[in-house]
């Protein structure tokens, strides 16, 4: 089993998952988390292939409601590549939320 290369992976994981309900939230730790993910989005509209990454994050993080297998056999891409979409957009929103990373 493989194990994430940074400490605070798993947790902005888990931040994504929840973050449709941190809009309604005035915290201002939900606050950073929500522009972190705002920010790391921008990003990703700015990138090849812009649609199957914002469909592969928005069914295996925010919906939960398809596996990265599910997305790959949807997109045409192989599992790998939608699974570094994902950890791309984690680390990004790690790294806009103040984690430093490779």
């Amino acid at each position: 089993m493989s194990h994430p290369r940074h400490w605070w992976y798993t947790d902005i994981k888990r931040a994504i998952m929840r973050s449709p309900s941190f809009r309604f939230r005035t915290e201002p730790e939900y606050q950073r988390y929500t522009e972190a993910i705002d920010k790391a989005l921008a990003d990703v509209k700015t990138m090849n292939n812009a649609n199957e990454r914002l469909y592969a994050i928005n069914e295996v993080l925010i919906k939960k409601t398809l596996t990265i297998d599910g997305v790959a056999l949807r997109t045409n891409y192989s599992w790998r590549v939608v699974q570094k979409w994902i950890n791309d957009f984690v680390n990004s929103v790690g790294k806009y939320k103040g984690f430093e990373s490779d």
